[in-house]
């Protein structure tokens, strides 16, 4: 189902009821946007964290050994028996084929692929989320920061406000003008490096940045990324900060007990031998994929079945 206008929440949570059910199970992107868009799964529907996925590699807690049992959050899996919810450009139009007949994806539910890549939507898994589940930021500046913060969101409302514009509208219900405010300005850079980024440094130690950079100030987004078998600590005090603020009750770490490392590759579109996009690519072992721009896709592929 594809929608030209406004997506609906209702029309949506009917598509994808497990989205909106409790106690579910998830495996998160093990970055920013993954953490915070666990900590409002399981502040709102008590869902946990079983596992951590970076596009190279896997890590499940011991007793999980279904990925179908699973609900993939801020992951574009691929695979016909997967569920779930994120936010990447994941076909070369605006069909959707059976394969990513789970996946609840404003995207996919636009019927925008790569040849519409200018068109796609802008923001993290986590905004998304928030207007689905009709789930207000609290009046907090600090608050506010992290929820633009995920998946550089205010970065893309600097770079093209006419196609964060666009999407205002097509996810209507959400005070996405206040949300947005003075996005586009030095006051607001500033206030991103003091009152987010120089915290999260001293919680975390050293950050890694984005290579884009705000438009007034230089100031670079935060990119929280952490590998789970040594940085548990890492996660720990970014879903406390963000529980702080968000006031979101911090989910539970999984205990790590299996691994699993997949080949991250990118390749052109136009290349005759490549595979049907995605069609054809859980056969060849895929998990993952997502266009990076419109001619160039990233897959992860696992040699050896999950």
């Amino acid at each position: 189902m594809t929608e030209t206008g406004p997506l609906s929440r209702k029309r949506l949570l009917r598509q994808f009821p497990w989205a909106a059910e409790h106690d579910q199970k998830m495996v998160i992107a093990a970055n920013l946007d993954g953490l915070l868009s666990a900590a409002l799964l399981h502040h709102h529907f008590g869902w946990r964290i079983v596992g951590y996925y970076d596009d190279e590699e896997l890590w499940l807690a011991e007793e999980e050994s279904r990925l179908d049992d699973l609900i993939w959050v801020a992951i574009p899996a691929c695979r016909q028996e997967f569920r779930s919810i994120s936010t990447a450009v994941m076909t070369t139009d605006s069909q959707v084929p059976d394969s990513l007949a789970g996946c609840c994806n404003p995207n996919l539910v636009a019927g925008i692929g790569a040849e519409a890549f200018d068109l796609r939507y802008p923001f993290s898994t986590l905004l998304f989320l928030l207007w689905l589940h009709n789930v207000p930021v609290r009046k907090n500046l600090v608050a506010r920061l992290l929820a633009l913060a995920a998946a550089d969101s205010w970065m893309a409302y600097q770079q093209n406000q006419a196609r964060c514009r666009s999407w205002f509208d097509r996810l209507p219900g959400m005070d996405w003008k206040w949300l947005f405010q003075r996005v586009d300005s030095a006051l607001f850079e500033q206030r991103l490096r003091d009152k987010l980024i120089a915290p999260l440094e001293r919680l975390v130690g050293a950050m890694i940045s984005s290579a884009s950079l705000g438009r007034h100030l230089g100031v670079p987004n935060p990119q929280v990324i952490f590998n789970p078998d040594w940085d548990d600590d890492i996660a720990l005090h970014i879903t406390a900060f963000a529980g702080t603020y968000l006031k979101w009750s911090p989910p539970p770490l999984p205990a790590v007990a299996s691994r699993g490392r997949g080949e991250l590759l990118r390749i052109a579109t136009d290349r005759q031998e490549i595979l049907s996009i995605p069609d054809d690519l859980p056969a060849g072992g895929v998990l993952s994929c997502a266009f990076s721009s419109n001619d160039t896709v990233k897959f992860t592929a696992f040699t050896k079945d999950l």
